[in-house]
């Protein structure tokens, strides 16, 4: 479990003072996927490197299973450090080393025995689908491989934590699929705490069970991924939705000041993606719907899908229209004059 609280960094440039976090707020349960998503700059790599202490915040906590992080120091530190595995973007190889050996080095820096050594990396070569590349040497591998052999690396001492910073960023797509879906089932299968930090929604939907979003050093919204997909709370979120929300075709001119027309958009996820919602509306209320736009997503399993659609009929035939529609779990948002 880690627990971030009222934590806080600056950094100093001569006599200016920058400030990276301010009084960021987490709490990551133990055995989930916590994305932090963010523009570059926005501080999300630098609230990864306080969770490891490889950054020492300026105020704050940072607790690791109710230990506070941010009062460690010499083996103390570095043992807390060995239980929590880091995923880079650009893999950090050693390129004078075969894949056996990128594996062993946490291994041989924390003393381990070469027996136990050998079967450490031998079962986790098994894990990352990396047997037959045991003797290869990183100019040898294509980048996928790489950060397979980054994340068994990261492995190596069993760690509680994985931390991922951009992990996916320098993969093509698919080869993006395949690391998440092997983080998926890393976490399913050792019960390992991820901490993925991403610019991309993409890695969110597929992988997280919440999520934080980080702007200019501040957390702006975090929740269940569910949620944020269905009914993101600020503008931030949306524009990292932006293609996965439905919009307003640009060839759509809409009359403003029309009482007798609307133009919605509605948002619904899970069971009620499969109601009849609109063509009951239109029985019960006397109203026309057409859609204009929409789009559905998948998200871990649950549908979530949002329409735009244009109703006309008597002005309160659209009142009781929109509240029907909210009384059965459909979010609603006027996109034309929000005369509702």
């Amino acid at each position: 479990m880690i627990d971030v609280i009222g934590l806080s960094k600056e950094y100093i440039d001569g006599e200016t003072s920058v400030k990276a976090l301010d009084n960021i707020n987490l709490h990551i349960d133990s055995g989930e996927i916590f994305g932090i998503i963010g523009l570059s700059g926005a501080g999300k790599s630098t609230l990864l490197r306080c969770i490891n202490r490889l950054e020492r915040p300026t105020s704050g906590k940072v607790l690791i299973d109710g230990v506070d992080i941010t009062k460690l120091e010499g083996s103390s530190l570095r043992k807390m450090r060995s239980k929590v595995g880091m995923i880079f973007q650009h893999f950090n190889l050693l390129m004078n080393s075969t894949v056996y050996e990128n594996i062993a080095f946490p291994l041989k820096i924390s003393g381990t025995p070469k027996h136990d050594m050998d079967k450490t990396v031998t079962g986790l070569l098994e894990v990352v689908e990396l047997t037959d590349k045991k003797d290869a040497y990183p100019s040898q591998l294509s980048g996928g491989q790489k950060q397979r052999v980054g994340i068994a690396r990261a492995l190596a001492n069993n760690p509680g934590i994985l931390l991922c910073d951009e992990a996916t960023s320098a993969l093509d797509p698919a080869t993006t699929e395949s690391i998440l879906n092997l983080l998926h089932d890393i976490n399913k299968k050792f019960g390992i705490t991820i901490v993925v930090v991403t610019h991309e929604m993409a890695v969110i939907k597929q992988l997280c069970d919440r999520v934080a979003v980080i702007e200019n050093s501040v957390i702006v919204e975090q929740g269940r991924v569910i949620d944020l997909f269905s009914n993101p709370q600020t503008q931030t979120s949306r524009n990292f939705l932006k293609d996965m929300i439905a919009k307003l075709p640009q060839n759509i001119l809409l009359e403003d000041d029309n009482p007798n027309e609307e133009v919605l958009r509605i948002s619904f996820i899970g069971n009620d993606a499969r109601k009849p919602f609109i063509t009951n509306m239109i029985k019960q209320f006397d109203i026309t719907a057409n859609i204009i736009a929409g789009n559905i997503e998948t998200i871990q399993s649950t549908q979530v899908g949002s329409l735009i659609i244009k109703i006309s009929g008597g002005k309160d035939n659209i009142i009781s229209s929109v509240n029907f529609l909210k009384k059965n779990n459909v979010r609603v948002e006027v996109l034309r004059n929000g005369n509702i």
